[in-house]
């Protein structure tokens, strides 16, 4: 379905080749199948054509650029039957004109012409014989019109949507820059007053994770192994400033190199188990982190220890910036092709997020 669609909107979208194919549809095909049996040969039929055409396109073009905008969508009914009425007239006369003076000559026939008033006049013979071979193109080319103007507001429509999107996910990694810049900073400066020695090879893993975040993962999805590496040097970051009383573990599991990610989401998860969790968590700290992808759908878990006395806070607490921001992205990014769940077990503070990349 997708494909058609896509081939229609190329096609209306050149507005030339749109009208071009529209006169060859409806000169050459319709009317070949359905009035040239009428003629001697199919010349012949080409010929007539000339007093056919012009009179079409006037009243097409007209009707519907003009007639249509300008009084049926502002509601002049009376005033648009005069008009076309009028207009329909004045083509059956430039039809049954063209075929006295110039067809009638080329196939040299050789009859009696008729006078400019006596074409006028000759009210029967015209609304007759040619209104309906006149009116028929304008009434292909309206409803043809119609399809087309709803096709480009489809596109328009769609393109404002994706605009608002991308303006808004590029917010929200604004966002996430400087939130997850502070927290990492704060932590360098807590290592900076103990004089230790693991804020020189903090600044490296800082440097790298920065790297990334500013400049490698500005599109609206990247690799995820580029993500599962972003997740390990913030780990490794961690573990230098949380020394050995640290427990951590990080299991992935991926069937393809192939797949991609909206940038940052898990980043945020494994963040807010140190923040929350590890931070606040004096005695033996815990967070258990599991990556697996099997086709196509992405299960993240990510569990850590927290105080006893924050329980209760836990469960029930306010959500900060971080995590609303992902969760933004999430509705952005997947609509509804993710599940996000949250829950305190016992001391263990448990998410879960499934994608279905």
């Amino acid at each position: 379905m997708e494909f058609p669609v896509k081939l229609i909107d190329k096609i209306l979208s050149n507005r030339l080749l749109t009208h071009i194919l529209f006169w060859i549809l409806v000169s050459l095909l319709l009317y070949t199948f359905f009035v040239s049996f009428a003629y001697e040969s199919f010349k012949v039929y080409l010929v007539n054509l000339i007093a056919i055409l012009p009179p079409q396109i006037i009243l097409s073009y007209t009707l519907i650029y003009f007639l249509i905008p300008k009084y049926i969508f502002k509601k002049k009914y009376v005033t648009f039957i005069i008009l076309f009425i009028l207009l329909l007239y004045f083509c059956t006369c430039i039809s049954r004109f063209l075929t006295i003076y110039v067809v009638e000559d080329i196939n040299q026939r050789g009859y009696e012409k008729e006078s400019l008033w006596q074409i006028i006049t000759q009210y029967k013979v015209l609304l007759g014989r040619y209104s309906f071979i006149v009116f028929i193109a304008p009434l292909l080319m309206l409803p043809f019109k119609l399809i087309k103007d709803r096709f480009e507001e489809r596109s328009q429509i769609e393109e404002l949507k994706k605009e608002k999107v991308d303006a808004e996910l590029n917010f929200l990694k604004a966002q996430i820059h400087p939130h997850f810049l502070f927290n990492t900073l704060n932590n360098l400066y807590l290592l900076t007053l103990e004089k230790s020695d693991q804020a020189p090879g903090l600044v490296i893993k800082l440097s790298e994770i920065l790297d990334y975040i500013l400049y490698k993962c500005n599109a609206e999805y990247v690799p995820l192994n580029s993500e599962v590496q972003l997740l390990n040097n913030y780990i490794e970051l961690e573990k230098l400033r949380n020394g050995a009383g640290l427990s951590i573990e990080f299991k992935v599991n991926v069937d393809s190199e192939d797949y991609k990610i909206a940038p940052l989401i898990l980043l945020t998860l494994v963040e807010n188990a140190f923040k929350h969790g590890v931070n606040r968590d004096p005695n033996n700290p815990q967070v258990n982190i599991v990556l697996n992808v099997e086709n196509g759908k992405l299960t993240f878990k990510v569990e850590n220890t927290i105080p006893t006395e924050s329980v209760s806070r836990m469960g029930a607490g306010k959500e900060g910036i971080g995590l609303k921001n992902m969760k933004r992205q999430l509705e952005l990014s997947y609509n509804k092709e993710y599940s996000l769940s949250q829950k305190v077990i016992d001391n263990f503070y448990k998410t879960q997020l499934i994608i279905n990349l």
